[in-house]
Protein backbone atom coordinates (compact mmCIF):
# COMPACT_ATOMS: atom_id res chain seq x y z
CA UNK A 1 0.00 0.00 0.00
CA UNK A 2 2.76 2.13 1.01
CA UNK A 3 4.82 1.17 -2.31
CA UNK A 4 1.14 2.29 -4.31
CA UNK A 5 0.67 5.68 -2.56
CA UNK A 6 4.65 6.63 -3.59
CA UNK A 7 4.40 5.70 -7.16
CA UNK A 8 0.98 8.23 -7.37
CA UNK A 9 2.86 10.60 -5.58
CA UNK A 10 5.89 10.90 -7.82
CA UNK A 11 3.61 10.67 -11.08
CA UNK A 12 1.79 13.89 -9.56
CA UNK A 13 4.74 15.44 -9.26
CA UNK A 14 5.97 14.81 -12.78
CA UNK A 15 2.67 15.31 -14.01
CA UNK A 16 3.22 18.99 -12.20
CA UNK A 17 6.71 19.48 -13.65
CA UNK A 18 5.64 18.66 -16.78
CA UNK A 19 2.84 20.83 -16.49
CA UNK A 20 5.56 23.33 -15.19
CA UNK A 21 7.56 23.41 -18.36
CA UNK A 22 4.56 23.42 -20.41
CA UNK A 23 3.54 26.28 -19.37
CA UNK A 24 7.45 28.02 -18.76
CA UNK A 25 7.72 26.94 -22.62
CA UNK A 26 4.91 28.38 -23.72
CA UNK A 27 5.88 31.62 -21.98
CA UNK A 28 9.04 31.75 -23.29
CA UNK A 29 8.02 31.09 -26.36
CA UNK A 30 5.45 33.89 -25.99
CA UNK A 31 8.13 36.38 -24.78
CA UNK A 32 10.20 35.91 -28.07
CA UNK A 33 6.91 36.58 -30.15
CA UNK A 34 6.11 39.65 -28.21
CA UNK A 35 7.99 43.36 -28.84
CA UNK A 36 10.64 44.32 -26.40
CA UNK A 37 10.12 48.07 -27.78
CA UNK A 38 6.85 49.57 -27.84
CA UNK A 39 5.37 50.12 -31.65
CA UNK A 40 4.75 53.54 -31.38
CA UNK A 41 8.46 54.94 -30.76
CA UNK A 42 12.07 54.21 -30.67
CA UNK A 43 14.22 53.32 -27.68
CA UNK A 44 17.41 54.89 -26.68
CA UNK A 45 19.09 52.56 -25.15
CA UNK A 46 23.41 53.06 -23.40
CA UNK A 47 25.14 49.93 -22.75
CA UNK A 48 28.00 51.04 -20.45
CA UNK A 49 31.56 49.62 -21.29
CA UNK A 50 31.79 46.39 -19.19
CA UNK A 51 27.86 46.13 -18.73
CA UNK A 52 26.56 42.52 -18.69
CA UNK A 53 23.55 40.55 -20.20
CA UNK A 54 22.39 40.64 -16.55
CA UNK A 55 22.78 44.57 -16.78
CA UNK A 56 20.76 44.64 -19.82
CA UNK A 57 17.74 42.49 -18.86
CA UNK A 58 17.59 44.65 -15.71
CA UNK A 59 17.75 47.80 -16.97
CA UNK A 60 15.25 46.98 -19.35
CA UNK A 61 12.57 45.06 -16.64
CA UNK A 62 13.48 48.31 -14.56
CA UNK A 63 11.66 50.18 -17.31
CA UNK A 64 9.03 47.98 -17.40
CA UNK A 65 9.75 46.68 -20.94
CA UNK A 66 10.73 43.09 -19.79
CA UNK A 67 8.12 41.52 -17.54
CA UNK A 68 10.80 37.96 -17.58
CA UNK A 69 14.42 39.35 -17.08
CA UNK A 70 15.83 35.77 -17.18
CA UNK A 71 14.38 34.98 -20.30
CA UNK A 72 16.12 37.59 -22.19
CA UNK A 73 19.73 36.12 -20.05
CA UNK A 74 18.75 32.19 -21.61
CA UNK A 75 18.28 33.58 -24.91
CA UNK A 76 21.46 35.18 -24.57
CA UNK A 77 23.38 32.08 -23.47
CA UNK A 78 21.18 30.21 -26.37
CA UNK A 79 22.29 32.38 -28.93
CA UNK A 80 26.02 32.88 -27.84
CA UNK A 81 25.52 36.76 -27.27
CA UNK A 82 26.26 36.62 -23.34
CA UNK A 83 30.32 38.11 -24.11
CA UNK A 84 29.66 39.49 -27.40
CA UNK A 85 27.67 42.48 -26.55
CA UNK A 86 28.99 45.64 -28.11
CA UNK A 87 29.03 48.99 -25.53
CA UNK A 88 27.53 51.90 -26.98
CA UNK A 89 24.23 54.01 -27.40
CA UNK A 90 21.62 52.13 -29.27
CA UNK A 91 18.16 53.28 -31.20
CA UNK A 92 15.92 50.47 -31.66
CA UNK A 93 13.61 50.79 -33.47
CA UNK A 94 9.26 50.39 -32.60
CA UNK A 95 8.38 46.97 -32.37
CA UNK A 96 11.53 45.50 -31.98
CA UNK A 97 11.96 42.10 -30.61
CA UNK A 98 14.34 40.15 -28.22
CA UNK A 99 16.14 38.35 -30.58
CA UNK A 100 16.44 41.12 -33.05
CA UNK A 101 17.38 43.69 -30.10
CA UNK A 102 20.10 40.88 -29.31
CA UNK A 103 21.17 40.46 -33.17
CA UNK A 104 21.82 44.72 -32.67
CA UNK A 105 23.95 44.59 -29.80
CA UNK A 106 25.87 41.34 -31.19
CA UNK A 107 26.80 43.42 -34.37
CA UNK A 108 27.38 46.48 -32.87
CA UNK A 109 24.84 48.66 -34.40
CA UNK A 110 25.26 51.73 -32.53
CA UNK A 111 23.34 54.47 -32.51
CA UNK A 112 25.15 57.46 -35.00
CA UNK A 113 24.42 61.56 -33.71
CA UNK A 114 25.56 64.02 -36.43
CA UNK A 115 26.90 67.30 -36.26
CA UNK A 116 26.80 69.73 -39.23
CA UNK A 117 29.41 72.20 -39.62
CA UNK A 118 27.74 75.49 -42.49
CA UNK A 119 30.17 76.48 -44.72
CA UNK A 120 30.23 80.68 -43.90
CA UNK A 121 30.55 80.06 -40.22
CA UNK A 122 32.89 81.76 -38.56
CA UNK A 123 35.09 79.89 -35.54
CA UNK A 124 32.87 81.71 -32.59
CA UNK A 125 29.60 80.11 -34.78
CA UNK A 126 31.34 77.08 -35.04
CA UNK A 127 32.05 76.99 -31.51
CA UNK A 128 28.81 78.21 -30.21
CA UNK A 129 27.00 75.15 -32.16
CA UNK A 130 29.46 72.76 -30.76
CA UNK A 131 29.23 73.87 -27.16
CA UNK A 132 25.06 73.84 -27.29
CA UNK A 133 25.35 70.54 -28.84
CA UNK A 134 23.83 68.35 -26.07
CA UNK A 135 25.59 64.50 -27.37
CA UNK A 136 28.83 65.46 -26.99
CA UNK A 137 31.73 65.77 -23.99
CA UNK A 138 32.78 68.96 -23.98
CA UNK A 139 36.41 69.67 -23.23
CA UNK A 140 36.69 72.95 -24.52
CA UNK A 141 34.00 75.63 -23.07
CA UNK A 142 35.76 78.97 -22.06
CA UNK A 143 39.43 77.78 -23.94
CA UNK A 144 40.98 80.72 -26.25
CA UNK A 145 41.10 79.77 -29.77
CA UNK A 146 44.96 79.18 -29.77
CA UNK A 147 44.34 76.36 -27.03
CA UNK A 148 41.64 74.86 -28.79
CA UNK A 149 43.88 74.60 -32.06
CA UNK A 150 46.57 73.08 -29.67
CA UNK A 151 43.86 70.82 -28.39
CA UNK A 152 43.35 69.42 -32.03
CA UNK A 153 47.22 69.12 -32.06
CA UNK A 154 47.86 72.31 -33.97
CA UNK A 155 50.21 74.97 -33.04
CA UNK A 156 48.53 77.95 -30.64
CA UNK A 157 47.21 79.99 -33.98
CA UNK A 158 43.79 81.35 -34.69
CA UNK A 159 42.01 78.41 -36.16
CA UNK A 160 39.91 80.30 -38.33
CA UNK A 161 39.04 78.92 -41.67
CA UNK A 162 40.38 75.33 -41.06
CA UNK A 163 37.44 73.52 -40.46
CA UNK A 164 35.80 71.47 -43.88
CA UNK A 165 31.71 71.89 -43.77
CA UNK A 166 30.21 68.80 -43.75
CA UNK A 167 27.97 66.66 -41.59
CA UNK A 168 30.48 64.55 -39.05
CA UNK A 169 28.88 61.39 -37.47
CA UNK A 170 30.01 60.53 -33.61
CA UNK A 171 28.99 58.28 -31.46
CA UNK A 172 27.94 58.53 -27.42
CA UNK A 173 31.37 59.03 -25.58
CA UNK A 174 32.67 61.45 -28.31
CA UNK A 175 34.21 64.69 -27.80
CA UNK A 176 33.65 68.19 -29.01
CA UNK A 177 37.48 67.90 -29.64
CA UNK A 178 37.16 64.72 -31.35
CA UNK A 179 34.81 66.53 -34.28
CA UNK A 180 37.14 69.56 -34.45
CA UNK A 181 40.12 67.02 -35.26
CA UNK A 182 38.07 65.24 -37.85
CA UNK A 183 36.39 68.32 -39.29
CA UNK A 184 40.39 70.30 -39.28
CA UNK A 185 41.64 66.68 -41.31
CA UNK A 186 39.19 66.79 -43.76
CA UNK A 187 39.81 70.77 -44.51
CA UNK A 188 43.90 69.88 -44.43
CA UNK A 189 43.29 66.89 -47.10
CA UNK A 190 40.64 68.34 -48.96
CA UNK A 191 42.47 71.73 -49.69
CA UNK A 192 45.68 69.87 -50.26
CA UNK A 193 44.41 68.07 -53.30
CA UNK A 194 42.81 71.45 -54.63
CA UNK A 195 46.21 72.53 -54.60
CA UNK A 196 47.80 69.97 -56.21
CA UNK A 197 45.13 70.50 -58.71
CA UNK A 198 45.51 74.35 -59.39
CA UNK A 199 45.65 76.20 -62.50
CA UNK A 200 48.45 77.17 -63.58
CA UNK A 201 50.05 81.14 -63.27
CA UNK A 202 48.03 81.65 -60.14
CA UNK A 203 49.80 84.24 -57.50
CA UNK A 204 49.25 82.71 -54.30
CA UNK A 205 52.39 81.46 -52.50
CA UNK A 206 50.47 78.67 -50.33
CA UNK A 207 47.56 76.42 -50.10
CA UNK A 208 46.75 78.60 -47.13
CA UNK A 209 46.44 82.51 -48.54
CA UNK A 210 44.10 80.47 -51.03
CA UNK A 211 42.25 79.37 -48.44
CA UNK A 212 41.88 83.26 -47.19
CA UNK A 213 40.41 83.75 -50.85
CA UNK A 214 38.16 80.93 -50.45
CA UNK A 215 37.09 82.81 -47.36
CA UNK A 216 36.18 86.07 -49.52
CA UNK A 217 34.52 84.21 -51.64
CA UNK A 218 32.19 82.27 -49.69
CA UNK A 219 31.27 85.50 -47.96
CA UNK A 220 30.55 87.55 -50.95
CA UNK A 221 28.45 85.43 -52.69
CA UNK A 222 26.73 82.32 -52.47
CA UNK A 223 25.76 81.89 -56.19
CA UNK A 224 27.62 78.72 -57.55
CA UNK A 225 28.61 80.36 -61.10
CA UNK A 226 29.59 83.71 -59.69
CA UNK A 227 32.36 82.54 -57.26
CA UNK A 228 34.77 81.92 -59.88
CA UNK A 229 34.14 85.51 -61.17
CA UNK A 230 34.19 86.97 -57.29
CA UNK A 231 37.54 85.13 -57.22
CA UNK A 232 39.29 86.80 -60.38
CA UNK A 233 38.04 90.27 -59.42
CA UNK A 234 40.08 89.31 -56.04
CA UNK A 235 42.69 88.13 -58.12
CA UNK A 236 43.04 91.25 -60.61
CA UNK A 237 42.84 93.75 -57.55
CA UNK A 238 45.59 92.15 -55.72
CA UNK A 239 47.52 91.90 -58.63
CA UNK A 240 46.95 95.39 -59.68
CA UNK A 241 47.89 96.60 -55.65
CA UNK A 242 44.36 97.74 -55.13
CA UNK A 243 42.66 97.81 -51.92
CA UNK A 244 40.34 94.85 -52.08
CA UNK A 245 37.67 96.61 -49.76
CA UNK A 246 35.52 93.91 -48.74
CA UNK A 247 33.12 94.90 -46.59
CA UNK A 248 33.20 91.44 -44.70
CA UNK A 249 36.65 91.83 -43.73
CA UNK A 250 35.38 94.63 -41.81
CA UNK A 251 32.66 93.34 -40.17
CA UNK A 252 35.39 90.36 -39.38
CA UNK A 253 37.75 92.83 -37.97
CA UNK A 254 35.31 94.21 -35.72
CA UNK A 255 34.71 91.52 -34.20
CA UNK A 256 31.91 92.20 -30.78
CA UNK A 257 31.85 96.34 -31.73
CA UNK A 258 29.82 95.36 -35.18
CA UNK A 259 26.48 96.54 -34.27
CA UNK A 260 24.69 95.18 -37.39
CA UNK A 261 25.18 98.33 -39.81
CA UNK A 262 28.46 99.26 -41.80
CA UNK A 263 29.20 103.05 -41.80
CA UNK A 264 32.10 105.05 -42.45
CA UNK A 265 33.23 105.25 -39.91
CA UNK A 266 33.46 101.28 -39.42
CA UNK A 267 35.70 101.14 -43.03
CA UNK A 268 37.85 103.61 -41.67
CA UNK A 269 38.21 102.17 -38.43
CA UNK A 270 41.82 100.08 -38.81
CA UNK A 271 42.23 96.31 -37.68
CA UNK A 272 44.43 93.27 -39.18
CA UNK A 273 41.28 92.18 -41.02
CA UNK A 274 39.84 95.78 -42.44
CA UNK A 275 41.10 95.44 -46.23
CA UNK A 276 39.45 99.19 -46.74
CA UNK A 277 42.78 100.26 -44.88
CA UNK A 278 45.59 97.60 -45.83
CA UNK A 279 46.36 96.24 -48.78
CA UNK A 280 46.43 92.53 -49.50
CA UNK A 281 45.14 89.87 -47.81
CA UNK A 282 43.61 89.65 -44.11
CA UNK A 283 45.95 87.50 -41.88
CA UNK A 284 43.90 84.47 -41.78
CA UNK A 285 40.70 83.05 -43.42
CA UNK A 286 37.54 84.84 -41.84
CA UNK A 287 34.98 82.29 -42.32
CA UNK A 288 34.42 78.42 -43.34
CA UNK A 289 35.21 78.15 -46.66
CA UNK A 290 32.96 75.37 -48.80
CA UNK A 291 34.75 73.00 -51.15
CA UNK A 292 32.91 74.99 -54.08
CA UNK A 293 34.72 78.27 -52.69
CA UNK A 294 38.24 76.68 -52.29
CA UNK A 295 37.96 74.96 -56.55
CA UNK A 296 36.42 78.91 -57.33
CA UNK A 297 39.46 80.24 -55.80
CA UNK A 298 42.06 78.11 -57.60
CA UNK A 299 40.15 78.09 -60.99
CA UNK A 300 38.86 81.21 -61.32
CA UNK A 301 37.08 82.22 -64.28
CA UNK A 302 39.85 84.54 -66.35
CA UNK A 303 38.18 88.38 -66.61
CA UNK A 304 39.04 92.06 -66.12
CA UNK A 305 36.57 92.68 -63.90
CA UNK A 306 37.95 94.80 -60.72
CA UNK A 307 34.25 95.48 -59.32
CA UNK A 308 30.95 93.87 -58.90
CA UNK A 309 27.81 95.00 -56.95
CA UNK A 310 24.72 93.24 -55.26
CA UNK A 311 21.40 93.88 -58.27
CA UNK A 312 19.22 92.36 -55.18
CA UNK A 313 18.07 89.27 -56.40
CA UNK A 314 21.49 86.79 -55.23
CA UNK A 315 23.83 87.83 -58.09
CA UNK A 316 25.82 90.47 -58.69
CA UNK A 317 27.13 92.86 -61.93
CA UNK A 318 30.64 92.64 -62.55
CA UNK A 319 32.35 95.78 -63.96
CA UNK A 320 35.76 96.62 -65.38
CA UNK A 321 35.65 100.11 -64.41
CA UNK A 322 34.86 102.20 -61.89
CA UNK A 323 32.93 104.59 -63.90
CA UNK A 324 30.49 100.84 -64.84
CA UNK A 325 31.11 99.96 -61.16
CA UNK A 326 29.20 103.73 -59.90
CA UNK A 327 26.37 103.20 -62.70
CA UNK A 328 25.66 99.49 -61.89
CA UNK A 329 25.36 101.23 -58.28
CA UNK A 330 23.49 103.50 -58.75
CA UNK A 331 20.56 100.80 -61.47
CA UNK A 332 20.57 98.24 -59.08
CA UNK A 333 20.85 99.32 -55.56
CA UNK A 334 20.09 103.32 -55.66
CA UNK A 335 17.52 103.22 -57.92
CA UNK A 336 16.15 100.51 -57.19
CA UNK A 337 15.65 101.20 -53.21
CA UNK A 338 15.34 104.69 -53.24
CA UNK A 339 14.45 106.60 -56.42
CA UNK A 340 14.50 109.94 -55.22
CA UNK A 341 18.00 110.22 -54.47
CA UNK A 342 19.43 108.17 -57.12
CA UNK A 343 20.76 111.76 -58.59
CA UNK A 344 22.12 112.52 -55.49
CA UNK A 345 24.62 109.98 -56.00
CA UNK A 346 25.67 111.00 -59.19
CA UNK A 347 26.68 114.20 -57.38
CA UNK A 348 29.44 111.95 -54.98
CA UNK A 349 33.17 111.52 -55.88
CA UNK A 350 34.00 107.90 -56.07
CA UNK A 351 37.36 108.16 -57.76
CA UNK A 352 39.31 107.81 -54.55
CA UNK A 353 36.51 105.25 -52.77
CA UNK A 354 34.31 103.38 -53.97
CA UNK A 355 32.45 102.00 -51.01
CA UNK A 356 29.65 104.41 -51.58
CA UNK A 357 27.71 101.75 -49.84
CA UNK A 358 28.24 103.13 -45.97
CA UNK A 359 28.00 106.92 -47.33
CA UNK A 360 24.59 106.34 -48.70
CA UNK A 361 23.51 104.41 -45.34
CA UNK A 362 24.73 107.19 -43.49
CA UNK A 363 22.74 110.16 -45.11
CA UNK A 364 19.68 107.82 -45.17
CA UNK A 365 20.05 107.09 -41.87
CA UNK A 366 20.74 103.62 -41.89
CA UNK A 367 17.58 101.87 -43.69
CA UNK A 368 19.41 100.13 -46.46
CA UNK A 369 22.69 98.08 -46.62
CA UNK A 370 24.10 99.04 -50.05
CA UNK A 371 27.35 96.96 -50.09
CA UNK A 372 29.82 96.61 -53.44
CA UNK A 373 31.86 93.71 -53.12
CA UNK A 374 29.03 91.50 -51.72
Amino acid sequence: MQKKTWRITIIIAILFLLSGLAGLTAAYKNFLKIPIVQPDRPLDYVLKPGASIRTLASDLHQLGLLPQPKFLILLAYWKGAVKALKAGEYLFPPGTKPTQLLNIMVAGKVHYHRFTLIEGWNFQQLLSAINSDPHLVHTIINLAPEQIAQKIGLPPINPEGLFFPATYYFTTGKTDVDILRQANQTMTNQLAQAWQERAPNLNYNSAYQALIVASLVEKETAATKERPLVAQVIANRLQKGMLLQIDSTVTYGLGQNYTGKLTVANLKQDTPYNTYTRKGLPPTPIAIPSGEAIRAVLHPSENNFLYFVAKGNGTHQFSQTLNQHNLAVNQYQIKLSFPKIGKLYNSFNCKKTWYTSAMIQELIGNRCVLRNLN
